[in-house]
Formats: structure tokens, C-alpha cells, sequence
């Protein structure tokens, strides 16, 4: 419920808002008493008076209580105005994807003559592309190469082991 003053303020509101509400619906809406723009200023008037020239009064809660119902969902509406809230936008996080793994295959690359598996912990939480001689893999067995990846320990499994001078590339989606 809220206090004398604020229900003055919301009421003032509330009157301009049905009479917009009553000007784009039909003149005798069952939403919108079309009197009640003209109730509202009388007894918002009235309260004000008495609330100004006695704020001590004994029937001004009977009254502020009986304008705020008048109000009814002009008044919330009125309360989101005066109080200016409306939330706030979360940032969007760019999608940047760790830098991708390109390489020939040697005794000194990322993944050496011989090697069948490695485990790629920047590229954990993703999915993977693995495209060998420009060539790209899949994870199914067709009987040649492939390979498996596991996106929660970040293994990474090529069968048909890494050859000299392959050409790897591996990236993060």
C-alpha cells in the first residue's frame, strides 16, 4: 500500500493514463469506466487538499486507500513511471574460440610421427574439427582414418597414426 503522497502522485498519472486508455477503445469500454479519468481528479484533489492542510487526518488513510483502488492497474503502471525501473541488459560474451592447431607433421609438432592421441585442454568444453591433408575427418569408421574426441577430459584420438609430413588442422567449434 503505498503512502498518501506517493498515491497523489500515482493517482495524477493513473487519470492520464485510462483517459488514453479510454481514447483508443470503444466510448462505453467494460476495461475502462469512462468516468473514471473525472472520478479521479475529484477525489485525488480531494485528498490532496486534505492531506496538505492536515496530514494528521484520521480519514486520510480510508480515503488514500480508496483513490489507490481507483487507480487499479493504472496505478502499477503509474508506480513503473514515477519509479523509472525497467531492469537491465546483460552483455553478450563474444564467442571466441581458442586459436586453432595447424601444423605438419615432424618429430618436433604438437603431435609427432607415431602419435595416435593427444589431449588438447584448450579445446575442452567444444566441439572439434579435424580435417588431415586437407582432408576432412569424421568421427564414424569408415575403414580408413578417423578419429574420437572427448569434449569433457579434451582426448583426442586419430586412428591411422600421425605421418611425416601430414598436414594437420585442428580447431575449436
Amino acid at each position: 500500500m503505498p503512502t498518501t503522497p506517493n498515491t497523489i502522485a500515482y493517482a495524477n498519472i493513473s487519470q492520464y493514463l485510462a483517459s488514453d486508455s479510454i481514447s483508443k477503445g470503444s466510448l462505453f469500454s467494460t476495461i475502462t469506466n469512462p468516468e473514471l479519468p473525472t472520478i479521479l481528479l475529484v477525489e485525488n484533489f480531494f485528498l490532496n487538499y486534505l492531506y496538505t492542510n492536515d496530514p494528521s487526518n484520521t480519514g486520510l488513510p480510508a480515503l488514500t486507500n480508496y483513490v489507490w483502488g481507483l487507480c487499479g492497474a493504472f496505478g502499477l503502471t503509474a508506480q513503473g513511471i514515477i519509479s523509472g525501473g525497467g531492469g537491465s541488459v546483460t552483455p553478450v560474451t563474444p564467442f571466441i574460440a581458442p586459436p586453432p592447431y595447424q601444423f605438419e607433421v615432424s618429430a618436433s609438432s604438437f603431435m609427432v610421427t607415431g602419435d595416435t592421441s593427444k589431449t588438447i585442454s584448450n579445446f575442452i568444453g567444444y566441439n572439434l574439427l579435424f580435417i588431415r591433408n586437407n582432408t576432412t575427418q569424421s568421427t564414424v569408421n569408415t575403414g580408413g582414418s578417423y578419429y574420437s574426441w572427448n569434449v569433457t577430459t579434451g582426448l583426442f584420438q586419430i586412428v591411422g597414426a600421425a605421418g611425416e609430413g601430414e598436414l594437420f588442422q585442428i580447431y575449436a567449434v
